[in-house]
């Protein structure tokens, strides 16, 4: 705690002290030398002490050489001075002369009294180190405990008796935080800014009294803690300080009771002098209690001649203000009626003119109920019963759509179902490619056609090799034989890979399934994008039931009602605008529904024209397979004698080295298997066909055009066509998410939207029906009945126009004594309320009068009853314990403030000194953790 907070805390806490308890006086010294002893400690803020300081005042007043002392305090040092000491265990000698000394050390000794403090919010114990910034209604609890006790002489007897310490402890508490503050043992000061409570105990003192043994009746609470309340904001508390004193009891002066005999006779005369109290105030309360009851009378006759004078007033204030109210009114009454006079010829005039626009008026309700009758009416009965179609058809396409739709998807998009349009457009992807690779490679093999001769060379070749072997000598010239048989094979093989080629890519494009398969996927294409104009047909259907829908809020915004009172008009008008504002808001829904409709059935429309490139690149791919049908055949038959040919040639390829080098030594088996594989080659050639000129020149003629026809192109268009088919179908089920929403949302949206407006066109209907022709009906009852009265409307008027002479007459008479009657009235309410103020003013009194009468009664008959009550209770009581135990009370008072129970120092003292000692005990402050971090 900081040197400012503690002088500022110093200086309430002084001023706090002086009030509760007085100046505290200093124990006279009976020699020259004294210790004033005080012992502060520090605690924490539930009252546990932590460190204790002692301060001590040896007060030197003898002028003696050295001071000789005593103390158990460690550290200890001089604060005031450069006196030195010499300490001999606890005795101490201080080196002086006639000064005197203060010094200071510390201890960890017990204190003789303690205190715990306990801290409540709303009803809650808490830790103080959990209260800082909280706020609710707070309770502390301080308890003082004693723990000093004597063996003291009480009259005869010897007994325990515990040291008189008083405690008070001292509080500040600013009013920012806290409000409301109470307590039961002690008291609140206040300068404006904070409240400074102090509570009091003396912890031992009602034990030593012990004054149920002298009487059980005496109820006598001697505290030993207080409690204080308040309403807290933000909780923080600064330091308290406790003070306890050891002398205070000394203050009471109980030597001047002279002797028992004079206070029992006191005591006589004061128990007659009561006696004589307690009759005296019980006649005082009866003589009041009928003081108040004749009054109750008298002060309700006043207030009921109260209540009639104000009536009085107030009845001569309306008369006044009627009377000159009346005057003006003749007064203007007369000048008025010359008026009304001239007006009724105009009233007269008007009511002709009335006449006639109620006929009128009449004859135009009735032609606006026929009209409606004949148009509008068949239109509303239209407009409900086609928008009711509408929702039927509208949900059931709905339905359809989300029944098909998966279908749809999966014939569409679905990549892995062979009938889907995304799997047939990969097909033709495939397909394309394949044609142009194989037309590449025709191109190459055929060259000129003169590739397609081979064949016949071939068969020239094969049928030389058999002459050769077959036909030569085994036995001669093997070198011949071994060289025109190796030529011959070369021959064959060169040739045999020229025929196995061509065969291959003749046979590559004989096949006619890849036109069916664009064939049908071209159906397949079709078929969707019928689909989509089905949907766009429907969608054409339920736009023009819309356009129908709008045409009739056009009729119902054509309907006039200008000519019908304010309240028909409202009420058709109501009716009207609510049916044109449901059926706007389902027409509104439904044509957002259809759009959308409509953008998706064009999308799938548009795979017509997929459809129409798929058929043409059928078309094309079925014109060319019709001319390689021919070559087809051929390539077939070459194809099987070539892999007869190649058999053979791998034999006598593997033997050929062999056969060249034992030529000359052939055995007859290898002779004959030469023989035989040479006879074979040429049996696997003789009956390959020949390709004649003409149909040679024809596939060349194809394969060029192919190239330099634009036929190749072709190709690339439709595999171009393939993959923006297949990126178009792939599409489409996003497409179909936007455009009828997740879970089909926007289709349910259309629906929605045309079930409202089915709704809106049945209520409209309804209120038509209800509502406007009702009040058209109406309007014409109320027409007949102003009709009926226009005869004696006119009758009226001219009666009114006569009697205007007589009114003029009686105006003049009435306004000629007004002066006289206004004056009379304004002085009959002077009067009254002059009476008013009479009346008000004794009632006041009355009332005052009255309220004093029952404080006397109440106050005589609370006089009475505590009268008996201290005569019964407290003289009584006193004089028994006058007479009784007074005695032994004046004896423990004795006691406890004898030397041998005195409490005189803390830390010690020499024998023969005199002491005083006062403790003083700071807590520890508890902050706001809020305010602490600023």
């Amino acid at each position: 705690m900081n040197r400012n907070r503690k002088k500022a805390v110093a200086a309430s806490v002084a001023v706090g002290m002086t009030v509760v308890m007085g100046a505290s006086p200093i124990l006279a010294a009976d020699t020259d030398i004294s210790k004033e002893e005080t012992v502060y400690v520090n605690a924490a803020a539930d009252g546990t002490p932590e460190d204790i300081t002692v301060s001590d005042w040896l007060k030197n007043s003898a002028s003696a050489g050295d001071l000789s002392d005593e103390s158990d305090l460690k550290d200890i040092k001089n604060v005031k001075g450069d006196e030195t000491f010499e300490q001999d265990g606890s005795n101490l000698t201080w080196n002086t002369e006639d000064k005197d000394i203060y010094y200071q050390g510390t201890t960890n000794k017990d204190l003789p009294v303690s205190m715990e403090i306990k801290y409540y919010l709303d009803g809650v114990q808490v830790s103080p180190s959990d209260l800082g910034g909280k706020s609710g209604h707070l309770k502390i609890e301080v308890n003082y405990t004693n723990n000093v006790k004597n063996k003291t002489k009480v009259g005869k007897k010897t007994t325990d008796v515990y040291a008189p310490f008083v405690m008070a402890t001292a509080m500040i508490l600013p009013t920012d935080n806290f409000t409301n503050v109470t307590i039961d043992n002690g008291k609140v000061l206040s300068d404006g800014q904070r409240n400074i409570a102090i509570g009091v105990g003396m912890p031992g003192l009602s034990e030593s009294l012990d004054l149920k043994s002298i009487d059980e009746d005496i109820d006598l609470d001697i505290p030993e803690g207080f409690t204080m309340e308040a309403d807290v904001t933000d909780f923080s508390m600064s330091s308290t300080f406790t003070f306890a004193l050891t002398d205070l009891l000394n203050s009471l002066n109980l030597d001047d009771v002279d002797g028992l005999d004079d206070l029992k006779d006191s005591m006589n005369d004061l128990t007659d002098a009561a006696t004589k109290l307690v009759d005296g105030s019980k006649e005082l309360s009866d003589g009041a209690s009928t003081l108040d009851e004749k009054y109750q009378e008298f002060d309700s006759g006043i207030e009921t001649l109260s209540s009639g004078v104000s009536t009085l007033s107030s009845g001569a204030s309306t008369l006044s203000s009627g009377v000159s109210s009346y005057t003006a009114g003749a007064d203007t009454l007369a000048g008025g009626v010359s008026q009304y006079v001239a007006g009724s010829n105009n009233l007269t005039s008007g009511v002709k003119t009335y006449v006639d626009g109620v006929s009128t008026l009449q004859k135009g309700i009735q032609t606006l109920k026929n009209g409606l009758a004949k148009q509008f009416t068949p239109g509303i009965n239209s407009l409900a019963a086609g928008t009711e179609k509408l929702n039927t058809k509208v949900s059931e396409l709905a339905a359809t759509i989300e029944e098909k739709l998966p279908t749809l998807i999966s014939s569409l998009c679905d990549e892995k179902n062979e009938k889907s349009m995304m799997y047939f457009a990969g097909s033709t992807e495939a397909y394309a490619i394949g044609v142009g690779q194989m037309m590449n490679q025709l191109s190459q093999y055929i060259g000129d056609g003169s590739t397609l001769t081979n064949i016949s060379q071939l068969k020239d070749t094969a049928k030389t090799l058999n002459t050769l072997v077959n036909g030569a000598d085994t036995t001669g010239s093997s070198s011949g034989t071994g060289s025109s048989s190796e030529a011959g094979t070369q021959q064959i093989e060169a040739g045999l890979a020229t025929a196995q080629a061509a065969a291959d890519s003749v046979s590559a494009v004989s096949g006619t399934s890849a036109a069916d398969q664009l064939n049908a996927a071209a159906s397949a294409v079709s078929a969707a994008a019928g689909t989509g104009d089905a949907l766009q047909g429907d969608a054409g259907t339920i736009s023009a039931g819309l356009d129908s829908a709008s045409s009739a809020i056009d009729i119902l915004n054509s309907i006039d009602t200008s000519s019908m009172d304010e309240a028909t008009a409202a009420a058709v008008n109501g009716a009207l605008q609510s049916a044109i504002g449901a059926i706007s808001g389902g027409v509104a829904t439904a044509q957002s529904g259809v759009a959308n409709l409509e953008a998706h059935a064009g999308q799938v429309s548009g795979l017509n024209e997929q459809a129409a490139a798929v058929q043409a690149a059928a078309g094309e791919v079925s014109s060319q397979s019709a001319q390689a049908a021919a070559v087809g055949d051929a390539a077939a038959q070459l194809q099987c004698g070539l892999s007869q040919i190649e058999s053979g040639l791998e034999t006598l390829n593997a033997q050929s080295t062999e056969n060249t080098a034992a030529a000359q030594t052939m055995d007859p088996k290898t002779e004959a298997q030469v023989k035989a594989l040479a006879k074979g080659i040429y049996d696997g050639t003789k009956d390959l066909p020949d390709i004649d000129a003409k149909t040679v020149q024809t596939l060349v003629g194809y394969v060029k055009a192919f190239s330099t026809q634009g036929e190749g192109s072709k190709t690339s268009a439709l595999i171009a066509g393939a993959k923006e088919a297949q990126q178009t179908l792939a599409a489409i089920p996003s497409m179909l998410t936007q455009y009828l929403g997740k879970d089909n949302a926007k289709l349910k949206e259309l629906t929605d939207g045309v079930s409202e407006l089915a709704t809106g066109a049945k209520a409209l209907q309804t209120g038509y029906n209800s509502t406007v022709l009702k009040g058209i009906d109406q309007l014409l009852s109320g027409a007949a009945k102003l009709t009926k009265n226009n005869k004696k409307l006119k009758s009226g008027a001219t009666q009114l126009e006569t009697s205007g002479k007589t009114l003029t007459g009686g105006a003049s008479q009435l306004s000629a004594n007004s002066g006289t009657l206004t004056s009379g009235a304004s002085q009959l309410a002077s009067g009254a309320q002059q009476l008013v103020s009479g009346t008000a003013t004794l009632s006041s009194g009355s009332t005052q009068v009255k309220a004093g009468i029952k404080s006397l009664s109440d106050g005589a008959k609370e006089l009475a009853d505590g009268t008996k009550k201290f005569d019964d209770e407290g003289i009584k009581k006193l004089s028994d314990l006058v007479e009784d135990d007074l005695q032994d009370l004046m004896d423990r008072f004795d006691a406890i403030r004898s030397d041998d129970n005195a409490y005189t120092s803390f830390s010690g003292k020499s024998s023969g000194m005199d002491g005083n000692v006062k403790f003083v005990i700071e807590t520890a402050a508890i902050d706001n953790d809020d305010d602490s971090d600023k």
